[in-house]
């Protein structure tokens, strides 16, 4: 994963939300939501929850 797929991973974890994610990290929705589709793709998750539960574990 990259860099910035790390950080969007990790204000996901904490709760955050894409648009909170964009403000926190000086991203647009647009990026945010780029590196999320590219981890899901990486994780093969299907949700946020699933996304979740295949980093944590």
């Amino acid at each position: 994963m990259t860099a910035g797929e790390r950080r969007v991973i990790e204000s996901l974890y904490a709760g955050a939300a894409g648009k909170q994610i964009a403000r926190d990290l000086d991203l647009s929705l647009y990026t945010v939501n780029d590196h999320l589709k590219s981890v899901y793709r990486k994780t093969r998750a299907q949700s946020r929850d699933e996304l979740i539960a295949a980093i944590a574990g």
